[in-house]
């Protein structure tokens, strides 16, 4: 089944400023503000367990271990403990849900020992949770996150008031053994300007239909009006069932008129192929960013003969010309 995800699941109410860092499978230890969390166990011959849990759990099985809570602020800090889903990033790359919002993935499998706890100053704290694999769970990759967040946020003085609000979550990443693998398809792209922005960028539906997380690869061909320019970009992870319109944008800048456009897909073991066709009625902006041209490539049609093959021979030409009526003077000059 597949899932629409959003860049940040959820919204914070609008005075809240949620400054919260949030560690992705395989993003390290989370520390802002003085909170700080992390494994309190890892595996010596896999070092991305310092940054996150990897438990293998049969259908039907359980994992235990706890999650290190430190303080190194001079005052105790109240925190609550939740189970959160794993979400895809509509620009790819996994985040987590907030708190507030309803918990209908992985989420559900994770069990925190306790709620709210309260971490000493200059201290830690070791919270227990435990992950309950239903017994129909499919084979394949399941994400969740243990998110740490301060039960007393901090609100700002002044007519605008911003609420801090410190998080960080560690993700649970549980492979259920079984046959799978990491696949996805790509619906029909279109080109359009980016909203917010004013660049030009070519929409791409994906959704993952294996049960392996992944890190796919997008090449795109967009060309119309002479114009026509091959991209290629690497993607961040994509969980499984996850479906983003992925914005790829595009690092040109894009003169009206009407496009042809071919998505190639790689994933680990497969290829897929899409094609779209989109018009634009103004010129859009290429993406400020490194490598990008702000100067419209044109390509001269195969059937022409290009402007500077035209100088060259009309050069040539009057050259011979010259060449040959000196020739010709030497030829009928008398004899001395």
């Amino acid at each position: 089944m597949s899932r629409h995800r959003i860049a940040l699941a959820g919204l914070l109410p609008l005075a809240t400023l949620l400054l919260a860092l949030v560690t992705a499978a395989p993003a390290g230890a989370a520390t802002v503000g003085g909170l700080g969390v992390r494994p309190a166990h890892s595996d010596p011959a896999d070092p991305a367990t310092k940054a996150y849990f990897k438990p293998v759990v049969q259908p039907g099985g359980t994992f235990s271990d706890a999650v290190t809570v430190t303080n190194s602020s001079d005052q105790p800090m109240a925190v609550f403990v939740t189970a959160v889903d794993g979400l895809t990033s509509t620009s790819s790359g996994a985040v987590y849900a907030n708190r507030q919002d309803p918990v209908d993935e992985t989420g559900r499998w994770v069990v925190p020992a306790s709620g709210t706890v309260t971490i000493p100053a200059h201290g830690s704290l070791d919270v227990p949770f435990t992950v309950r694999v239903p017994a129909d769970a499919t084979p394949g990759d399941h994400l969740a996150g243990i998110a740490v967040e301060d039960a007393h946020p901090h609100a700002s003085g002044g007519n605008f008031s911003v609420t801090e609000v410190l998080r960080g979550v560690i993700g649970v990443q549980v492979r259920v053994p079984g046959e799978a693998a990491f696949t996805m398809t790509a619906g029909t792209p279109s080109l359009s300007e980016l909203a917010g922005t004013g660049n030009a960028a070519v929409t791409i539906p994906l959704t993952s239909t294996g049960g392996l997380l992944g890190k796919p690869s997008v090449t795109v061909n967009l060309a119309g009006d002479g114009y026509n320019r091959t991209v290629t970009r690497a993607l961040d992870t994509i969980l499984p069932g996850d479906h983003i319109e992925y914005p790829f944008v595009w690092p040109d800048d894009v003169r009206a008129g009407n496009y042809a456009i071919t998505v190639s897909l790689t994933t680990d073991h497969t290829v897929a192929s899409t094609h779209g066709h989109s018009t634009i009625g103004q010129q859009l902006a290429g993406a400020a960013n490194p490598g990008a041209s702000k100067v419209i490539t044109v390509f001269t049609p195969h059937n022409t003969i290009p402007w500077l093959l035209l100088l060259g021979i009309a050069v040539g030409a009057m050259l011979l010309g010259v060449i040959g009526r000196r020739i010709w003077a030497l030829a009928i000059r008398p004899a001395a």
